[in-house]
């Protein structure tokens, strides 16, 4: 069947695509490192920590709370674990509460 890429090249091509996914994405959490921005808390728990997501995406985890969930929290975004998960530092009480 012509215009049919093997199977072989579609799947390297898929995994050089997930790298570069992958690069881009801890690139743009390093420009940011450093930064203040105010992280919506869910209630998921990985290990004992929570995640939350910056406005602009950056997910980033804390030791579970079950006081912050569902907040809005200011905090600084610190460093990148060895896992490409981001890690914070608060720096300030609940600014408001999401519904």
């Amino acid at each position: 069947m012509d215009g049919v890429i093997d199977i072989k090249e579609r799947q390297r091509r898929s995994k050089m695509l997930r790298i570069l996914s992958d690069k881009k994405r801890r690139q743009f959490y390093e420009e940011n490192l450093t930064e203040e921005a105010e992280v919506l808390f869910e209630n998921d728990i990985e290990d004992g920590k929570m995640h939350g997501f910056t406005s602009n995406y950056i997910r980033v985890f804390a030791k579970y709370d079950p006081l912050i969930v569902n907040e809005i929290k200011r905090v600084k975004l610190i460093s990148i674990d060895e896992n490409g998960l981001v890690q914070i530092e608060e720096t300030d009480k609940a600014i408001l509460e999401a519904h």
